[in-house]
């Protein structure tokens, strides 16, 4: 049974988000124009995106050490320095593979390369960088539990994505096609597709990422407090959660590249579920 202080959460949650929406939806009908910049200072302007990816990556750090406080046990300091150097490789990973993926519009445009600002990440590099980062920190600088760390991460990481990816709705990147659903999402003109400028509202695919996101994250700290598995096995299945439904999303995005009937995400998605499938067989037969 839940203690009281578990619904006292879940209700000031569901007010939090309910507030968030309400505030949202006058920029999802067109009533309110979007805005990539929310604050500028003189010659300095801070962009929407950067702003949540800031929260996201504090709000991460703060999950972490809470869960690590009450089931890991792990040294602290350790898991602090760890979870930087994962968040600098991570980030790293995230637009090395965005640019080589994007490298002929790159290419003609090398100042956009540190344009973070303007968008540009991908998750499946953010994964690799993240987790080489990870396996190098915990192996050979902190000496701690691995497995376990990359446990936590994965239940504080979907909810730091669900965040982030309200960077895209200011961004105006990251929709679906054209769509009259209640919760379509008003394009502004300039950041219409070619040959779709005809249409105002479109499939809100950045927030459909971000609903699964924290499912998944409920999910799997549902499993953390109730089952505690083999340390590893977490993580794996945040691998094959994530990229499962993020193959799904792909098929509303219409920004997306293709490859042999797939998007290029859709085939990192299927690579990614068959490589943590193997682990979680291969974990499962070695001690902590």
């Amino acid at each position: 049974m839940r203690g009281k202080n578990f619904w006292i959460k879940l209700a000031l949650g569901a007010i939090f988000i309910w507030l968030v929406a309400g505030w949202l939806a006058p920029y999802f009908s067109g009533a309110k124009v979007v805005h990539p910049i929310w604050l500028t200072l003189g010659r300095l302007e801070l962009h929407w995106y950067g702003l949540l990816m800031s929260i996201a990556v504090l709000l991460g750090f703060f999950i972490v050490l809470r869960l690590n406080q009450h089931f890991a046990k792990l040294d602290p300091d350790a898991i602090f320095y760890t979870l930087a150097a994962t968040v600098f490789g991570g980030f790293v990973g995230a637009r090395l593979l965005f640019i080589i993926l994007e490298w002929p519009t790159y290419s003609q445009q090398l100042s956009e390369i540190w344009q973070t600002h303007h968008g540009g990440m991908s998750i499946h590099g953010a994964i690799i960088g993240g987790a080489v980062t990870l396996w190098l920190s915990t192996r050979y600088f902190f000496k701690i539990n691995g497995w376990r760390v990359a446990d936590l991460i994965a239940i504080a990481l979907p909810i730091g994505q669900a965040i982030g990816r309200f960077g895209n709705f200011f961004n105006q990147e990251a929709f679906g096609g054209p769509t009259n659903l209640p919760w379509k999402m008003f394009v502004a003109p300039a950041f219409r597709p070619a040959g779709m400028t005809q249409f105002s509202f479109f499939h809100p695919a950045f927030l459909y990422e971000a609903v699964g996101d924290l499912l998944i994250a409920g999910l799997l700290w549902w499993a953390l407090t109730t089952k505690y598995p083999k340390a590893g096995i977490i993580a794996f299945w945040y691998l094959i959660l994530y990229s499962s439904w993020r193959f799904v999303v792909e098929w509303w995005r219409i920004d997306s590249v293709h490859l042999g009937g797939l998007t290029l995400a859709q085939w990192g998605c299927l690579i990614i579920i068959a490589i943590a499938i193997w682990l979680i067989n291969i974990r499962r037969k070695y001690a902590d």
